[in-house]
């Protein structure tokens, strides 16, 4: 199995949305207040939690969107198009133009279309089919194509993607995979703000392979948790995983400095509380253990082409040959903080996560290093320059929350996916979302906060809860 290395609109009523609205800036503000007395004011909520946004790709020259049954496509200058099973959407300037593959016919539109079934059947993008409907922009003359589609939905398409396809011994990992995921995803809405989009469907988020990526035993996993996240002190918390941590979780601020101040990923070292296992969870994993090397013309080449947007250097800025690699400084984890590359035109410094993104794989279609829980194992030198270099190194990923391997030993083990999330989100807890009454930071605009309410309101009618208020 390879692990990834990640490693995520109803509409309501005037009067209820207005309420919402007054009730909104207590919400995000005030700690004590959060959701719950916003969902007073919530519409009613729709099956399968909060419409999520993916990004499916960006700048492409082309859409070609299929179905088997009708597509419609709106809005159009004037009435919703109908097209029989195909449509192909391209570019032009001051909109889009939507060509029907049978006839050729062509129709100018806006910048922007909704494309859905009437049946609410699956649409194809480039052969590969998804659950909800698409929605493509013109943007910069290239086309940008994104996936509208219910939070749960959405699940069955990322958590085989992520944790792999499993046995039924297994199931309590796909399980909290699940949860995890779905944590990620609430806390992930509204992130790229007006950019159309919440979550990328690729190891920068989520991996997410639409309705091909789904399987049957993961699907039961998800549907078994619906509702279910991570929450810390009653507020929605931010679950990061990785592929593998190499037998010990790293804290949030030593590859992201920025992200400091979630007690609950603090890492630590990954072995269970069982007497009788004391190796790693992770030890199993094809990327426990691991080493690269490098001869003079890849390191080189890497360097060229990585190093300068790492240190503030021009694109084009000469680095030189390099010369020696030091490891200055270790966090808590063993991970390397910073590294320092001397070569023939100064010494750089290379910081956290980022190192992971100079020091990139050779032989692969430009991977990233595994991790940065790295030692440097040969320095050969011919002239004064490197002329062949060894890194070894353990894990896969940033090593920050989750350890998917980890987790699927875990539950081989017989451990529950509550216990296994506990284990990696020290102090946190499972709980359904409509007890959850805080926000992450990432939850921070009126639109994310709506769909949410959309999902977790009363139904229609209810009598509020004065104990809420």
């Amino acid at each position: 199995m390879t692990f990834p290395q990640n490693p995520m609109r109803p509409h309501a009523s005037p009067i209820r949305a207005s309420a919402a609205a007054l009730l909104l800036s207590c919400a995000l503000a005030l700690p004590g207040c959060g959701l719950h007395a916003v969902r007073d004011a919530a519409p009613a909520p729709p099956a399968g939690g909060p419409r999520l946004r993916v990004l499916l790709a960006d700048r492409a020259r082309e859409a070609r969107l299929t179905a088997e049954t009708e597509l419609h496509v709106e809005p159009t200058i004037d009435d919703p198009s109908v097209y029989d099973g195909e449509v192909i959407i391209y570019p032009r300037e001051g909109g889009l133009a939507l060509v029907d593959p049978t006839t050729g016919a062509e129709r100018r539109v806006g910048s922007e279309v909704h494309v859905s079934t009437p049946d609410a059947s699956m649409i194809s993008v480039s052969k590969r089919p998804y659950r909800g409907s698409v929605v493509v922009r013109s943007v910069d003359g290239a086309l940008r194509v994104v996936n509208e589609i219910s939070l749960e939905d959405y699940l069955l398409g990322v958590v085989p993607g992520e944790i792999g396809r499993l046995d039924e011994i297994q199931i309590e990992a796909a399980m909290a995979q699940a949860v995890a995921a779905r944590t990620y995803s609430l806390s992930s809405l509204g992130q790229y703000g007006s950019e159309g989009y919440d979550l990328v469907a690729g190891v920068i988020d989520q991996v997410y392979e639409g309705a091909l990526g789904e399987d049957p035993l993961v699907s039961s996993a998800v549907l078994e948790t619906a509702g279910l996240v991570v929450a810390y002190r009653g507020a929605l918390a931010r679950t990061y995983y990785s592929s593998t941590c190499g037998g010990r979780t790293s804290e949030v601020a030593e590859p992201w400095p920025d992200r400091a101040g979630a007690p609950y990923l603090r890492g630590g070292i990954d072995r269970t509380l069982r007497r009788d296992v004391e190796e790693a969870l992770c030890a199993w994993s094809p990327h426990f253990s691991w080493t690269e090397e490098w001869d003079a013309r890849q390191i080189d080449d890497l360097l060229a082409k990585n190093l300068p947007a790492e240190v503030g250097l021009p694109a084009d800025a000469r680095v030189g040959h390099l010369t020696d690699i030091r490891i200055l400084r270790r966090g808590r984890s063993g991970r390397a903080l910073a590294v320092e590359l001397t070569t023939t035109t100064g010494r750089y410094v290379v910081r956290h996560d980022r190192i992971r993104w100079v020091l990139r794989r050779p032989g692969t279609q430009n991977a990233i290093l595994r991790s940065t829980l790295i030692r440097v194992d040969v320095v050969e030198r011919e002239a004064g320059r490197v002329r062949r270099l060894v890194i070894g190194g353990r894990g896969n990923g940033h090593g920050v929350g989750m350890c998917q391997a980890g987790s699927i030993h875990m539950a081989e083990l017989g451990y529950s996916f509550r216990e296994i999330l506990k284990h990696y989100y020290r102090g946190a807890e499972v709980r359904s979302f409509t007890e959850v009454r805080g926000l992450p930071l990432a939850l921070s605009a009126r639109d994310p906060v709506r769909r949410i309410l959309a999902w977790t309101g009363p139904p229609p009618g209810a009598a509020p809860d004065v104990a809420r208020r």
